[in-house]
């Protein structure tokens, strides 16, 4: 692991990131240089499984017309339309067996899964209600290993300085 300077770890933390998609993004290019031994051992599992942002197309509108709205009787709108259609591929994927509430980043590191969970501010960005369960059968499950909340690269930086060079665990192989 790379060793930062002061200077440089105070940057880190005063740094604006504007949403969570660009954080994680950030997050991920910041693992990766000054981490660079958790190449191929950091992924981020798709865990979405709602809230698509969908394009109204005739070739959509072809497989699955608009139907009458449950609570006009008129033909829904395009909002009701994006709602149905988004719920429907949330399903879908969860059938997939795509777990909403699942932590961000998950690593693999000296046999030991870790997981880190991003959000920006405390006031703005707060866990959901599927991720306080993960979060919580994760924790009870081994919780010397608790699934890390980070709110800026500083933290990131002290996640994976504790994993890399601190956490004492290890995997007896039977």
């Amino acid at each position: 692991m790379i060793k930062l300077s002061e200077k440089e770890l105070i940057n880190l933390i005063s740094k604006d990131y504007g949403n969570e998609d660009k954080f994680q993004s950030d997050s991920f290019d910041f693992i990766l240089k000054v981490a660079p031994e958790l190449k191929c051992l950091i992924f981020h599992p798709t865990n979405e499984t709602g809230g698509y942002n969908i394009e109204i197309t005739s070739e959509l509108l072809s497989k699955f017309p608009k139907i009458n709205s449950k609570k006009t009787g008129k033909l829904e709108t395009d909002n009701e339309y994006k709602a149905r259609l988004s719920s429907i591929r949330g399903a879908r994927e969860k059938h997939k067996g795509k777990v909403a509430g699942v932590p961000d980043w998950i690593i693999k590191y000296k046999g030991i899964l870790f997981s880190i969970e991003l959000k920006l501010d405390k006031k703005v960005s707060k866990l959901n209600e599927d991720q306080e369960i993960i979060h919580e059968i994760w924790n009870r499950d081994f919780p010397e290993i608790p699934v890390f909340i980070c709110r800026s690269l500083y933290e990131i930086y002290l996640v994976l300085d504790w994993i890399i060079n601190k956490c004492k665990f290890k995997i007896v192989r039977i």
